[in-house]
């Protein structure tokens, strides 16, 4: 049975990182569905802020979004990311399996712990953060895995490709690239560096609908999340300009690729 077949009184979902693009949205969807979502609202580096909230929402599923991005960000205060990103994982993996052992959890990782690929990177492939996030964000993978294997927690560790939406904020790309469009005048080139970068973009909006289907069938273990295109950087961005840019791409370093191989999820989407 999954856990679509779930009461609303046995569906008690709770979130960090609410506020977040992707908090924002998952809530929305999960309000939408009739569910009661207890949003965290403290610190999750704080113990006892964390050890209170779980106590008192008892959820049947948690979604851990709460982290400290983007790259640039995370290489200014890399202690203030490990603390967020890695301990503050431990704690929340922690807290539910001493209070809440049945909680379905999910952990939300990134794709910046591979490294660049010419081919479409599987859960099995090289492990190779390029950055300091990445390594956090490796770091806290690893917690998850031993609560999962170890202490048999339920836990989904979804590694999260690159995504976008209109509430992202910069230096993210979508946003730094939207407002250089809204400024630019046509007659000049639009200098683009690493343009010839390949990524997989998707919408932030198919990004929970993957993690919500992951809900649905209580997926434990690592898995891509991903669109599985290889999207050139320079693409995406005459995209955004409608076809209407003069793009002069800087490319200062080697392109890098970085594309989920999605056979795992397309088989779990599949189940829903």
């Amino acid at each position: 049975m999954t856990d679509t077949s779930l009461s609303r009184a046995a569906f008690r979902p709770a979130v960090t990182g609410a506020n977040g693009v992707l908090g924002r949205i998952l809530c929305e969807r999960l309000v939408a569905s009739g569910a009661d979502v207890s949003r965290f609202s403290g610190d999750v580096r704080d113990l006892n802020s964390v050890l209170s909230w779980v106590q008192a929402s008892r959820p049947s599923h948690l979604f851990h979004l709460a982290a400290k991005v983007p790259v640039d960000v995370v290489k200014e205060a890399p202690l203030a990311a490990f603390e967020t990103n890695v301990l503050g994982t431990g704690h929340v993996l922690a807290t539910v399996a001493k209070h809440s052992p049945e909680c379905w959890t999910f952990v939300a990782s990134s794709s910046h712990v591979y490294g660049s690929s010419n081919r479409p990177v599987a859960e099995s492939a090289n492990i190779a953060p390029a950055n300091i996030y990445g390594e956090t964000k490796l770091a806290a993978d690893r917690i998850a895995q031993f609560f999962l294997e170890r202490i048999q927690l339920r836990v989904c560790i979804g590694r999260i490709f690159s995504f976008y939406h209109a509430t992202q904020r910069k230096p993210f790309l979508y946003p730094s690239i939207m407002e250089r469009i809204a400024s630019h005048d046509p007659k000049n080139d639009f200098e683009l560096r690493g343009g010839e970068d390949v990524r997989d973009l998707s919408k932030a909006e198919d990004v929970i609908g993957a993690i919500l289907a992951l809900k649905d069938v209580a997926y434990t273990g690592v898995i891509n999340i991903g669109s599985g295109r290889a999207t050139r950087i320079r693409d995406f961005v005459s995209l955004l300009g409608n076809g209407n840019l003069r793009i002069r791409v800087i490319q200062e370093l080697a392109p890098t690729s970085l594309v989920a191989d999605v056979a795992r999820l397309k088989k779990v989407l599949s189940e829903t």
